[in-house]
C-alpha cells in the first residue's frame, strides 16, 4: 500500500464538470482535487514536478499548476512558448526542471526551476514520451529515457553532457504514446502494437524483457504509466475509455484491477502518481527534530538549479533561519547553498535563509542547491543542515 498522502491525481476533464480527481490511498475512493476551467475540452498532460505541485497543460492552450498542499489552482510562472494541442509528453527531471515533448514532431522544451522560465533542450529525432531517473538510481541517475511515440526507438539523455545517446531498439511493434516510467532500476513501457504487450528495459544491460501483457486496453491504449515512488513495488495504468486504473506488482509481474472511476472523463485524460510529502520538522524549541540534518544535492552542470524541502512547524515558533554548518572536514558548506522559496522559484541563495515566523503546523517551501562556482567535480555533495530562532 502507498504510503499516507499518496495519490492518484486524473485530469478528469469531464464534459459536465471539469475538475481534477484522484484516487485517495488512505481513504480507499475517488475524491474532487479542484474544478478547472470550463473552455478546455481533452489532450491533457500532468507533470508531478518531484516537489510540491503538478503542472497541467490542456488542450495545448491553457496551463496551470495545482498546489499539493492546498490545492489552490494558479497559471505557470511563464507561459509555453508554443501553446500546442501535440505537447502531450512529458516529465520532470531530478535536475530542477519539467520537460514537454511535441507528439507530433522531434521538439523538447524544459522549464527551469531556478530561474524561472521556458527554453529549448535537444530532443531525441523523434516524437518522443519521456521518463526520468532518480538521482538515488545505482544506473543511469538524472538522466532522462525517451521513446518514439509511434515506433520502437528509445534513447536517453545526460545531462551533464547535453547529448541523446541511441539505445537497443524493441524488436517490432509501436509503442504506446504516453506509458513510459522508471521503476526499481529499469524503465517500463507498454504497447499499442501489437496490444497489450509490456515490456521492461534494463538500462545497464541495455536489453529488452517481456512481462505479462496488461490488461484492459479493449482497442485503445492506455493513457500514461506511473511509478509509485513511495512503495516501490508498483505501477499504475490508466485506460481512459473504461475509466479504470490497473495497478501492475512488479515483483510478481503481475497485473490486477485496482480502482474504476464511476464519472466522465474526456478522451486523453491522463493520470500521475503523486508521493506523499516529505517534511523537514522544526520541534517546540525551533531546531530541527534531526538537527542538523544530513543533507544531499548534485550537481549536474546547470547553474541555479535546486531540490525543493519543505519545513514544517509542530507548535508555534518565532523568527527561524536555516543555516548550512560548516564543516571542517569537508569543503560542503562552500558548495551548498539554501534559499527560500518564491512562488515556485528559488529567491536570493546564501548560506543562510530566514524563513520567519511559524504557527502550529504550517509548511513554508525552501530550497537547496550545490553553487557552481565552487567547483562541485566530486559530486554529490552532503552537509548539514541546522535551523535556530
Amino acid at each position: 500500500m502507498a504510503a499516507r498522502g499518496a495519490k492518484l491525481l486524473i485530469d478528469c476533464e469531464d464534459s459536465a464538470s471539469k475538475k481534477i480527481i484522484a484516487y485517495d490511498f488512505d481513504l480507499g475512493q475517488w475524491i474532487d482535487i479542484v474544478a478547472t476551467d470550463t473552455d478546455v475540452t481533452s489532450n491533457t498532460l500532468m507533470i508531478w514536478d518531484g516537489a510540491y505541485h503538478a503542472w497541467i497543460q490542456h488542450n495545448g492552450t491553457w496551463w496551470k499548476r495545482l498546489n499539493l498542499i492546498d490545492y489552490s489552482l494558479e497559471d505557470w510562472i511563464q507561459d509555453h512558448p508554443y501553446p500546442d494541442i501535440n505537447y502531450q509528453w512529458g516529465c520532470h527531471d531530478y535536475n530542477g526542471g519539467i520537460e514537454t515533448f511535441r507528439s507530433a514532431v522531434p521538439r523538447c522544451m524544459r522549464f527551469h526551476h531556478g530561474i524561472g522560465s521556458w527554453g529549448a533542450m535537444p530532443d531525441p529525432g523523434f516524437a518522443a514520451t519521456p521518463t526520468s531517473v532518480p538521482l538515488t538510481a545505482t544506473y543511469k541517475p538524472g538522466q532522462l529515457f525517451a521513446v518514439d511515440s509511434t515506433g520502437v526507438a528509445i534513447s536517453s539523455y545526460d545531462f551533464t553532457t547535453g547529448v541523446w545517446t541511441s539505445l537497443t531498439p524493441m524488436a517490432s511493434g509501436s509503442f504506446c504514446r504516453g506509458d513510459l516510467c522508471w521503476a526499481n532500476e529499469f524503465v517500463y513501457s507498454g504497447l499499442q502494437s501489437p496490444a497489450g504487450q509490456f515490456w521492461q528495459y534494463d538500462v545497464n544491460g541495455d536489453s529488452w524483457l517481456r512481462m505479462a501483457d496488461r490488461p484492459g486496453l479493449s482497442g485503445v491504449y492506455g493513457r500514461n504509466l506511473t511509478w509509485d515512488y513511495n512503495d516501490a513495488g508498483y505501477l499504475y495504468s490508466w485506460v481512459y475509455n473504461t475509466k479504470s486504473i490497473y495497478q501492475y506488482d512488479i515483483a510478481g509481474d503481475s497485473w490486477g484491477s485496482f480502482a474504476t472511476y464511476t464519472g466522465t472523463v474526456e478522451n486523453n485524460s491522463s493520470i500521475e502518481y503523486v508521493p506523499r510529502i516529505r517534511f523537514v520538522y522544526l520541534n517546540s524549541g525551533g531546531t530541527l527534530v534531526t538537527d542538523p540534518l544530513n543533507l544531499a544535492c548534485q550537481y549536474l552542470g546547470e547553474a541555479g538549479a535546486g531540490i525543493l524541502y519543505y519545513l514544517k512547524a509542530l507548535e508555534p515558533i518565532t523568527g527561524v533561519t536555516l543555516e548550512i554548518e560548516a564543516d571542517a572536514r569537508t569543503d560542503a558548506d562552500d558548495l551548498l547553498d539554501v534559499a527560500p522559496d518564491n512562488n515556485g522559484v528559488p529567491g536570493a541563495w546564501g548560506s543562510s535563509v530566514n524563513m520567519g515566523n511559524f504557527a502550529e503546523n504550517e509548511a513554508k517551501p525552501f530550497w537547496i542547491r550545490i553553487d557552481a562556482s565552487g567547483n562541485p567535480a566530486t559530486s554529490p555533495r552532503c552537509a548539514r543542515l541546522h535551523a535556530h530562532t
